[in-house]
């Protein structure tokens, strides 16, 4: 039961354990990198408005330079 250890055990499993370590240590970086780049690209867009105009309920919107969704504004 407590035979002799298979030689190169333990150096089979240092090299194991060191580049087990050097995958965990480069996917912490590339989620580092990822997690940064979603953040910034939540960011919401400046919009800039050059008028406002009315839709077709009649109701007043601001004109944007990016349309979005159902509004109805004047790209410019």
């Amino acid at each position: 039961m407590l035979g002799d250890a298979t030689s190169g055990y333990p150096s089979l499993v240092a090299i194991i354990s060191f580049l087990g370590g050097i995958q965990l240590m480069s996917v912490g970086i590339v989620g580092e990198y990822v997690g940064k780049t979603y953040i910034e690209s939540k960011r919401r867009p400046v919009y800039l408005t050059e008028e406002v105009i009315e839709n077709r309920e009649g109701m007043r919107q601001k004109a944007s330079r990016k349309t979005t969704g159902t509004r109805h504004v004047k790209a410019v």
